[in-house]
């Protein structure tokens, strides 16, 4: 009959799975002998679980792995495929998945799982994240396995069954999760998004979406976590919206921590020049702005005089200061070398001239020394028909010009 699942024979799953190592399970994965008909031989971690078998499988490989196994479940006696990258002891290794449901064959009546191992790949660029030793020393490199979830929930979000690490990720056991709507579990700022990209899901019979957002745990803590979820509802043999989700919230601290990195000044911890364009390419969509650039005067005499450590301390010296006395509305940055910059909303030169007065009046101590900070500045004014760079141009002429005047 037209679009009846397609048979097997015995010879044919040998072809295509006789050289790769074999699982039997059933439709929620879990491990059941393997037919003895095939003559395949049982590996010794038969009975193991579906999340034992897959933990050491790199992490960002295992969203394509979860939906192998629903898309095979979907299209019976159709074989799927995937290549995924695995940690083994000597080394990463690729391997080749592949997954068969024959569940509707008399004589097979399971889900084949079958791993091939294709030889050593190169090592991930991103790795788990690290661990200390708790041993005092520096930290030490090796590969946790990644905290997962997966969840089948109905139309309204309501949680069905779930596996997986439910108390590492929620703080609770899975039966607490159970006949609840996961947003409940959701931080409140993240609401919205989550029923945004939940009504975009319903209207899309068969697609996807993914969604990063927080879990407010019992004890008040939260863990992010990123979701892919399925929307199968209108298949006949699941029924039902598939969650798929691991803790990200290692990778979004470090990836806040290179963002920082990228945006910020590394010695004294302002906006470097690329955040300074940012900020006022955004001022200047809301109105006019104001900016001062300015240059520290005979400042190569303290990095020849006294080294380049000291005129580091001196240079955040004046940051701390310009930051201080600048108007809240303000944006201070440095520039680059000795060279910093002041933006502001509005018409705010005198505001800002104030504080690079003040952050200039007095001395500051480097090594045993005194010295007298002098700056020369510029400021120039604009508003949205013009560009940020050239704006700080015409503030940095202005410097110069100044300059000028006061070696005249």
């Amino acid at each position: 009959m037209k679009g009846d699942p397609a048979v097997w024979s015995r010879e044919d799953i040998l072809a295509d799975l006789g050289d790769s190592v074999v699982t039997a399970r059933d439709d929620k994965a879990q491990p059941v002998p393997l037919p003895a008909s095939l003559g395949l031989v049982e590996r010794d971690d038969a009975d193991a679980t579906w999340d034992q078998q897959t933990r050491d499988i790199y992490e960002p490989d295992m969203p394509e792995v979860a939906r192998l196994w629903w898309q095979a479940l979907e299209k019976p006696g159709v074989i799927q495929h995937t290549t995924a990258r695995r940690e083994a002891r000597d080394g990463w290794r690729q391997i080749m998945l592949q997954i068969l449901d024959l569940r509707h064959q008399d004589d097979i009546g399971c889900v084949l799982v079958a791993s091939q191992d294709l030889g050593p790949c190169e090592t991930p660029e991103h790795r788990s994240h690290l661990r200390d030793n708790s041993t005092g020393d520096a930290e030490v490199a090796w590969f946790e396995r990644p905290i997962w979830l997966l969840q089948e929930l109905d139309a309204l979000g309501t949680v069905l069954d779930t596996e997986g690490d439910t108390e590492a990720l929620f703080g609770r056991p899975a039966e607490e999760l159970e006949g609840k709507i996961v947003l409940q579990f959701l931080h409140p700022d993240d609401h919205s998004a989550a029923i945004e990209m939940w009504s975009s899901l319903l209207s899309d019979p068969g697609s996807s979406r993914t969604i990063r957002q927080r879990i407010i745990r019992p004890d008040g803590s939260e863990r992010w976590i990123e979701s892919t979820v399925l929307n199968r509802l209108d298949s006949q043999r699941s029924g039902v919206l598939l969650s798929i989700s691991h803790d990200v919230t290692e990778r979004r601290r470090h990836e806040r921590d290179l963002e920082h990195r990228a945006l910020t000044d590394q010695l004294t911890n302002l906006p470097n020049r690329f955040s300074l364009d940012t900020s006022l390419e955004s001022m200047l969509s809301d109105g006019p702005a104001t900016v001062a650039f300015l240059d520290l005067d005979g400042f190569k005499s303290v990095n020849d005089q006294l080294g380049h450590r000291v005129g580091d301390t001196a240079l955040e010296a004046i940051a701390a200061r310009l930051s201080n006395t600048a108007p809240e509305s303000a944006v201070v940055g440095r520039w680059g070398g000795d060279e910093f910059v002041l933006i502001g909303p509005g018409d705010c030169e005198d505001e800002l001239r104030s504080a690079i007065e003040a952050a200039f009046a007095d001395p500051i101590s480097v090594g045993d020394d005194q010295w007298h900070p002098r700056c020369s500045y510029g400021v120039a004014h604009g508003d949205s028909s013009i560009e940020p760079d050239q704006l700080i141009r015409s503030a940095d002429t202005a410097m110069y010009e100044a300059k000028e005047r006061r070696a005249g």
